[in-house]
């Protein structure tokens, strides 16, 4: 997939951005250019992150000599040699949504066979019984985990933290008198540069270990301060009598990898001490930022702190703070009560008191998702992704309401752009933010391109009947019924009575000229909505059918996009997309539009200057899948 890096143009020498391949694999390869000069380039990603740029003017002119290298674009790195961002997570999809009902607990009979440990805390009524009670029956460490479980639910259901400054987590393995006082003194260094810092030594009282742990849900920064006692505690967990004396280190760690693993947080590792790592630790590798440094040195320190952690000049006041958080506490109230217009009036004093910060038009965007409100949802999404443009959960978010607002050229943009970055990670919200692409490019007449990604979904999320009945419309825009019957059958399989697909089997047997199979379904279709125009509509079109039977071609219920002018097919070595196109067009590397083959200009589907130009000797990375090459074939469809 591609990336989009800032640069300065090496034929106009001004600054300007371009797509390049990203360094999961060596030799990935796109085409590009200047958005200034327009200058053509070929840019070339190395395995260790290096991005090798030739000239594209010169791509084919001698063969012999090849293309001219005009530069080497370095990754970047600080005054330490390591420079990292904190994750741009702000809980959009996933944070601050009311809790589920809690499971029955389970009564003092079952206490001793209970499977479920969360059920152990608690009495069938919901009261919670004494840990000390608990421990008896399943341990004083199974008591623990649960009760960890738990205070990390409830901050997750709470209202998200406030995403700047960004807060930091810190953990270590308590040492000797020197020891600790290093990381008190780091811990206090932090503070002083403006950072909120989670450090057990501040904690007033008597310490609730998994209220302190939990605390790392609410965190961007986990710093573990390694020596070979934080090695051996990650390693073991509890000693083996089962004790947890201040066992947490090793619940401290796996709740952090849960969250980093989630793109929540991002783990650093301090190597204070020792010579072995943790696991999930690793030094930097020439390309590869890895997660530990060594700072034994002060001065190397010093340097790491500024590199990860600058002085802040600019944090809101406490009375702001307090403001600020009161606002979005009454919002996310207001959202948990069904109340969306007082929501989002909150989120709007919210911004009012934070502006230049994100979290006020993060909470708009919450508010419009659970509200369903699809042109307010992307104007408060353009909005903050002016704050936070690298945020994935911002991308998609604007993706859906785009398409939910009816803006099918927006939606393509901000989809595509979302696949350009996170297109090479199997998860289900990619599967969303693609089948949002794949409609939308079909509502700007990109048929084909639009079944190649909705054909990526059906793989990526088999049995899916939306996925399945949007696939198969597209077919029948794109004049193949016979294929759009095979997948509005295939969604039926798995729900028989789906209105939308038995709607559009109707229609698209009709398109196929079985006016007869089509009455059989419209049966069924009527049985699951009596009374419905559209029955009456598909009737009328069946009737007409038998009466002209035999007598010119079967009816077209929508608008068909045909592919005639097209003498060349493209497709993939490891999908089935098969797009045609004309001589001189090409593919968008962003999107998969069909474009003008200059890739001077951008894109006219999402404005990407990519173009996947197929050229002897180099493999172009298919940009549906982003795993196969492109193949061509003249003058005939691809099977």
């Amino acid at each position: 997939m591609l990336e989009t890096l800032t640069i300065r143009c090496p034929r106009c020498h001004r600054p300007t951005e371009i797509a390049v391949s990203r360094g999961e694999a060596e030799g990935g390869i796109s085409t590009t250019s200047c958005r200034q000069c327009r200058a053509p380039f070929v840019a070339m990603t190395q395995a260790d992150g290096r991005v090798l740029l030739f000239d594209g003017a010169s791509l084919g002119a001698d063969p012999g000599a090849g293309p001219q290298l005009l530069g080497i674009i370095e990754p970047p790195a600080g005054k330490s040699g390591y420079r990292v961002e904190p994750p741009d997570y702000l809980g959009i999809f996933d944070r601050g949504f009311p809790p589920p009902a809690p499971e029955p607990g389970a009564s003092d009979d079952e206490l001793d066979r209970v499977l479920t440990v969360s059920r152990a805390l608690r009495r069938p009524d919901g009261s919670l019984r004494p840990p000390a009670e608990v421990a008896k029956r399943i341990g004083w460490r199974a008591v623990w985990v649960a009760q960890l479980n738990e205070a990390i639910q409830e901050r997750l259901f709470a209202p998200p933290p406030l995403s700047f400054p960004p807060s930091i987590f810190v953990s270590y393995r308590w040492g000797s008198e020197a020891d600790n006082e290093w990381v008190a003194r780091l811990a206090r260094t932090l503070k002083a540069r403006g950072y909120p810092v989670v450090f057990d030594r501040d904690e007033p009282g008597e310490i609730d270990v998994p209220d302190l742990v939990s605390k790392v849900a609410d965190a961007r920064w986990f710093v573990a301060i390694l020596d070979d006692g934080y090695a051996e505690r990650i390693a073991r967990g509890d000693d083996e009598k089962g004790r947890i004396r201040d066992g947490w280190v090793f619940d401290e760690y796996n709740t952090a990898a849960r969250f980093s693993n989630a793109r929540q947080l991002r783990i650093v590792g301090f190597l204070r001490g020792g010579s072995e790592l943790p696991r999930g630790f690793r030094h930097p590798a020439p390309g590869i930022p890895g997660n530990v440094i060594d700072v034994r040195d002060p001065e190397r320190l010093e340097l790491v702190l500024d590199d990860l952690f600058p002085a802040i000049d600019d944090a809101p006041d406490a009375r702001t703070v307090e403001r600020a958080t009161a606002s979005l506490a009454s919002s996310h109230a207001h959202l948990c009560a069904g109340e969306f217009e007082a929501a989002y009036a909150d989120a709007e004093a919210l911004t009012d008191a934070l502006p230049g910060i994100v979290d006020g038009p993060a909470q708009k965007v919450r508010v419009a998702l659970r509200a369903n409100w699809g042109d307010v949802g992307l104007s408060a999404a353009e909005e903050a992704m002016a704050l936070a443009p690298k945020s994935r959960e911002l991308l998609r978010a604007a993706a859906l309401f785009a398409d939910a607002a009816g803006e099918p050229a927006r939606a393509v943009q901000y989809a595509s752009r979302y696949l350009e970055q996170y297109g090479d990670e199997g998860s289900g919200e990619l599967a969303q933010v693609r089948q949002v692409l794949g409609s939308a490019l079909d509502d700007v007449g990109q048929v084909y391109p639009a079944i190649a990604h909705l054909e990526r979904v059906r793989r990526q999320a088999p049995g899916e009947p939306g996925v399945l009945n949007t696939l198969g419309f597209v077919y029948r825009r794109a004049g193949e019924p016979a294929t759009a019957i095979e997948r509005f059958e295939e969604g039926l399989r798995v729900d028989a009575s789906d209105p939308a697909l038995l709607m559009n089997l109707t229609a698209a047997l009709l398109e196929a000229g079985r006016a007869t199979d089509a009455r059989v379904v419209l049966a069924r279709l009527e049985a699951a909505l009596p009374g419905h125009p559209s029955v009456a509509g598909l009737a009328g079109e069946i009737a007409r059918a038998e009466r002209g039977t035999g007598r010119g071609a079967p009816p077209r219920l929508v608008a068909t996009v045909f592919s005639d002018a097209a003498d060349r097919w493209v497709g993939c070595t490891a999908c089935p997309a098969r797009v045609p196109i004309a001589q001189r067009e090409t593919l968008c590397a962003r999107c998969g539009g069909v474009t003008p083959m200059h890739p001077a200009s951008p894109c006219p589907h999402c404005t990407g200057t990519g173009r996947a130009v197929l050229v002897p000797g180099l493999a172009q990375q298919c940009p549906y899948c982003g795993e196969g090459s492109l193949t061509i074939s003249d003058g005939e469809r691809l099977a």
